[in-house]
């Protein structure tokens, strides 16, 4: 989105919350033509392969991180609400997690897609009030000492780890275990062979994440 200039020229004469949608969406539309052609190249050679996917978390917000955020989604448009910034571009991304990520879901059956919800992950490892996991909030972003370049969680810090640990909960987890009730909420392997012992009998396929916008790929993220 963020070297998207046609996005982003919608947005300096979008006018009203409904107008900045539609450039999302429309910018969101044309990037969904490579996600597409990418999967279904992918699944053309490896029918078995398993793909999870999710959107960017909620970014820094604090200081000069304000305009790289809004340079990513929401352009001027959001940073023109003022007070209202930060409010505008968490909703432009609650936004884009429905027709991107969630309708790909219904183009696509799991196991060989898995779209996941992590927004508000970042936001409650950063202590904001009210957040949690598929539930952000629009007051405040995640914490600067755990990001980097604004948008991304930094590795081995609470942001990064909550979106690990999601990735678990939402697909890795079933995935590993042998099924969706493969284990608890905390983690727990609760697949059993038949005397009741846990299995280590998995059925392992190629699994692939992609952080959209982004599409790096790697082996069981």
């Amino acid at each position: 989105m963020a070297t998207d200039d046609v996005y982003h020229s919608c947005l300096s004469s979008a006018s009203t919350d409904v107008k900045a949608k539609a450039c999302l969406k429309a910018a969101s539309d044309r990037m969904k033509e490579c996600t597409v052609t990418l999967l279904e190249g992918l699944w053309a050679k490896f029918p078995n392969a398993k793909v999870g996917m999710y959107i960017y978390e909620v970014p820094d917000v604090s200081g000069e991180c304000i305009e790289e955020a809004a340079n990513f989604l929401g352009g001027e448009y959001c940073l023109n609400k003022g007070d209202g910034a930060v409010s505008c571009m968490v909703e432009q991304l609650e936004y884009w997690q429905t027709f991107y990520v969630d309708h790909l879901q219904g183009s696509y059956a799991k196991p060989n897609f898995t779209g996941m919800n992590v927004l508000g992950a970042c936001q409650e490892a950063s202590s904001v009030p009210g957040a949690s996991p598929g539930n952000p909030v629009r007051t405040a972003g995640s914490k600067s000492e755990y990001t980097t370049s604004c948008v991304h969680p930094t590795y081995n810090t609470p942001t990064a780890t909550a979106v690990g640990e999601q990735i678990w909960k939402q697909w890795l987890q079933g995935e590993l275990g042998g099924g969706s009730d493969a284990g608890d909420d905390n983690g727990n392997d609760n697949h059993s062979d038949g005397d009741g012992a846990a299995s280590n009998n998995y059925h392992m396929s190629p699994l692939i994440a992609i952080a959209a916008a982004t599409f790096t790929a790697m082996q069981l993220y």
